[in-house]
Formats: C-alpha cells, sequence, structure tokens
C-alpha cells in the first residue's frame, strides 16, 4: 500500500525535467547563417547593440541572439528515465534541466553593403 501511494505521489511529481527540456527558444546557428540580408537578421530575433555608418556607407551592425535550447531528444530521454525509476529521476533531472536552460546569447558582427546585403558576418 505504501508503494502504491508512493508512485502515486511521485507520478505527480514527473514532467517536470520533460517540460523543461522540450521547451524550444532561441534561434540555431543554420538559421543565423542562412541570413543573407538585415530584414532576415531581424527577423530571427536579433537585438540591435551597436549601429555605425561607415565613410564609404557601408553599415556595420553589432547583434546579439538568442541561443536555441530545448530538446525532443533530452525531454524524451528524460520521460524514459522517469517511468524506468519510479520517478525518482525528477530528483536529479530536474536541477540538471534547470542549470542547463539558461539562456545564452550569440553575439555577432554583420557588415552590409548596398540594398542591405551581408559583405561580412563574423562570431564575436
Amino acid at each position: 500500500m505504501k508503494k502504491l501511494l508512493f508512485l502515486s505521489v511521485m507520478s505527480l511529481c514527473t514532467g517536470c525535467s520533460v517540460y523543461m527540456a522540450s521547451q524550444k527558444a532561441g534561434t540555431d546557428l543554420a538559421s543565423i547563417q542562412k541570413c543573407n540580408t538585415r530584414v532576415q537578421f531581424l527577423n530571427i530575433g536579433a537585438k540591435i547593440l551597436q549601429s555605425e555608418r561607415l565613410a564609404d556607407g557601408n553599415l556595420v551592425e553589432i547583434y546579439q541572439v538568442q541561443a536555441e535550447k530545448g530538446s525532443v531528444v533530452r525531454a524524451i530521454m528524460h520521460g524514459i528515465l522517469d517511468c524506468s525509476t519510479g520517478f525518482m529521476w525528477e530528483l536529479v533531472g530536474t536541477p540538471i534541466e534547470a542549470s542547463v536552460n539558461k539562456e545564452q546569447f550569440i553575439t555577432i558582427k554583420v557588415t552590409y553593403g548596398q540594398n542591405d546585403v551581408i559583405l561580412k558576418a563574423e562570431f564575436i
């Protein structure tokens, strides 16, 4: 009876690490690398930190983009570990996800030519 009560209570606690791991946010590197114009950079959620028009007419901007976080594979792994350990995995999995899911940012310096087409982009 105690085991059944324990498993019932623990099953109510499950899902925290699964939920945290599955929450997608931010932009992946592939999306950043596909950007060819200023508008595309702004559309992926890039925040302008600095903007400067050079004497030759080129525009140099420094952006900050939230790095992608969240993973379906990690969420599935947490679910399997929850079920196989009688939901005891949540005691370990939730703190792990809390530390892994902190927001990280990518900083990019982009030089635009005419028509806001990228001439040069570098991660800084």
